[in-house]
């Protein structure tokens, strides 16, 4: 994740760095445990661990740096955590690292699914790799032997003068970044909640450049690691492609043609095609009633596909032409919290895949279906009117003056159909 393009990378050959290690890295633990949870994986005295004293911030009684850093990560979790209906404890191994930067721009962080897999017991399609998160979820128990799920690495230069100038992280979780004339501070809250969306499954396997699907090797000169998965160690399957789970859901736009069809060569040029990529899902294409750009009629929201490749960017982040605003766009798009609606059509898109949501009634979600759209407006409606429909205050109430009306049914068919709407249901 970037100032200018966030990066959901780790290395340039793929969408997140992923390693296939032979042995665990923690002790095993039990896959009935559901949740998120942090790994500090800094040393005494840096990052996660950094004993400078602070004021405190919003949200936070901390009053360390490293401490406030662990608590804007755990709330960022949180949010995550209350939206998806996950059974199997995901941890997240994160450290802050001194990435540098300039005046001007910044890699943010990055995120990586720590393994993948295919063809376990409860995988709903043969022959396809799934980050293992999302695999331990479907399969009910923990896949990778204790290793932590997901990987984040963010940028401890951003607090320093060298990298953004007046710029630094800001740790609160109320989203009120402070500002001056050379710009806002940047978001922890967000830059988390983008970075865990990529160690969900916000990523591909396959090589941009070639097109070539992901063959069960990874190359990591970089690292020292070099490693086998599956069954490969004789080098029986390296010549083997397999789809990805992200990467069946692409599709070339006009043509609706999905990109796991094609020829290496012909889906490598569609990454490029600077508006020719989309997504094409169900889950997303509901929750796209919402968007006033970025997405066709038939709801296929469209991805990143600048005419240059950029490894980081590229593919795996949603298009910047989308509005309003998400926080799984390719560059920092500012303070945005919500990983249901309107900024955070990631969940949505993390739902194709297979994770479920959690059927939280949210303000404005009137049906409390999980999504909002014109039917809410029209059981606002009925209530305001006094027909008989049950809409509690605290779904419906949008405009936060205690009492349902015309005005909360306005507000609502008004963020339908695109316009840059906050609502208030705290009084209920």
């Amino acid at each position: 994740m970037k100032l200018a393009p966030l990066c959901g990378r780790l290395a340039s050959s793929a969408a997140i760095l992923l390693l296939l290690f032979c042995g665990p890295l923690l002790q095993p633990r039990a896959a009935a445990a559901a949740g998120f949870s942090i790994l500090n994986a800094d040393l005494p005295g840096s990052g996660l661990n950094d004993p400078t004293v602070l004021a405190s911030v919003a949200g936070s009684n901390a009053i360390t740096l490293g401490e406030q850093r662990l608590d804007a990560l755990r709330y960022a979790a949180g949010l995550w955590e209350e939206t998806l209906a996950n059974e199997v404890e995901i941890v997240l191994r994160i450290r802050f690292v001194e990435l540098g930067g300039t005046l001007y721009g910044a890699v943010l962080g990055s995120a990586a699914s720590m393994t993948v897999h295919r063809d376990f017991e409860g995988a709903p399609l043969p022959a396809t790799y799934y980050p293992v998160a999302l695999a331990n979820n479907l399969a009910g128990r923990d896949l990778n032997a204790g290793i932590p799920e997901v990987w984040i690495t963010l940028n401890a230069s951003v607090d320093s003068d060298a990298v953004l100038g007046e710029r630094s992280w800001y740790y609160g979780h109320d989203g009120a970044v402070p500002c001056s004339p050379r710009g806002c501070d940047i978001d922890l809250v967000s830059v988390a909640l983008h970075e865990i969306a990529h160690g969900l499954g916000f990523t591909t396997l396959f090589d941009y450049r070639s097109g070539e699907k992901f063959d069960s090797r990874l190359r990591c000169p970089d690292m020292g690691l070099c490693l086998l998965a599956e069954d490969c160690a004789h080098g029986d399957c390296l010549a083997r492609g397999y789809d990805d789970r992200y990467l069946l859901q692409l599709i070339e736009a006009g043509t609706g043609k999905a990109l796991s069809t094609m020829a290496s060569a012909e889906r490598a040029s569609v990454l490029v095609s600077d508006g020719g990529l989309a997504w094409s899902g169900d889950e997303l294409a509901r929750a796209s009633v919402l968007l006033n750009s970025g997405v066709d009629i038939n709801g296929n929201v469209h991805m990143h596909d600048p005419p240059l490749l950029a490894p980081g960017s590229s593919v795996t982040h949603f298009s910047p032409v989308l509005s309003p605003d998400q926080f799984m766009e390719p560059g920092y798009t500012g303070p945005l919290h919500d990983t249901g609606l309107p900024g955070g059509l990631a969940a949505y898109l993390l739902a194709d895949l297979g994770w479920p949501l959690r059927a939280v009634s949210s303000c404005g979600d009137a049906d409390g279906s999980g999504q909002i759209g014109i039917a809410d407006a029209l059981t606002v409606l009925r209530s305001a009117l006094g027909l008989p429909d049950s809409c509690p205050l605290s779904s419906c109430d949008v405009n936060g003056d205690q009492e349902l009306s015309v005005l909360d049914a306005l507000l609502i068919l008004s963020l339908v159909v695109g316009n840059p709407v906050s609502f208030d249901c705290g009084a209920g």
